[in-house]
């Protein structure tokens, strides 16, 4: 789920933390440098926003809706009461156990590899991201201006975007139906819907952390700037620009 080069930068990265947790100071340049931020950012995002990792979170999505609606045919043979009909209510029950059991491994094995790899992109990167300005050195350009233009114009973090809202209705939509169905005392209904949400609340979760980790890294007001880098002071989210012989 993570290409090698980008293993290495997280490497760096957790390296550097590591030391930050240690020490309480930020990593030293022999450690992390500063001047490997824009190859480090351009490898992590460029692996990140890859649409061959967005087609598995969507087999892994497609999985879990699928596991919600077989497990509809769990509650036959709890609510057949005719005594002709249980055996076969019991079969649909148990293909529907087995089915659900089945594509909700799979789901949430595929699931976990991916939340696991973009956890470890997306931190890597906030962390890229940030280094030179906690250390309170120039930038070369307003991180801004085109973080903004890739924010908003990039096709791939779009469609995440989108991802991560559609998943976050399903999980209402699926709440709302589970006790709707309760209402009116369709268990198959209510379990399927029940289900649906349960999975649909953390993917979408999961979706809008990674995002606001890979997109937003310096998007924050000045205090929390101020907070984040320690290095401004809090009406100036960036260091000032450095002039003649400074």
């Amino acid at each position: 789920m993570v290409l090698p080069e980008s293993e290495h930068w997280i490497e760096v990265a957790e390296r550097a933390r590591a030391f930050e947790r240690a020490t309480g100071e930020v990593a030293p340049q022999d450690v992390a440098a500063s001047a490997d931020a824009p190859d480090a950012e351009r490898a992590l995002y460029g692996d990140y926003r890859r649409y061959s990792r967005l087609a598995w979170g969507a087999l892994a999505t497609a999985l879990w809706l699928a596991a919600g609606l077989t497990s509809a045919l769990i509650p036959n043979g709890f609510t057949e009461t005719l005594e002709r009909e249980q055996g076969t209510a019991w079969a649909i029950t148990a293909t529907g156990l087995l089915l659900t059991i089945a594509l909700a491994a799979f789901s949430v094995r595929l699931l976990r590899s991916l939340r696991r790899a973009g956890r470890a992109l997306t931190e890597a990167l906030a962390y890229w991201v940030r280094l030179p300005y906690r250390r309170g050195e120039r930038p070369r350009a307003d991180p801004r201006s085109g973080r903004a233009r890739r924010t908003h114009t990039d096709p791939a973090l779009a469609l995440r975007m989108a991802g991560a809202g559609i998943s976050c209705c399903l999980a209402l939509l699926g709440a709302g139906l589970a006790v709707f169905a309760l209402q009116r005392g369709e268990a198959g209904a209510a379990l399927s819907a029940a289900l649906v949400a349960a999975g649909m609340l953390p993917i979408s979760v999961g979706a809008f952390a990674d995002i606001r980790r890979a997109a937003f890294a310096v998007f924050a007001p000045p205090t929390s700037a101020r907070e984040m880098f320690g290095v401004v002071p809090a009406d100036q989210p960036f260091p000032p620009a450095r002039t003649g012989g400074a």
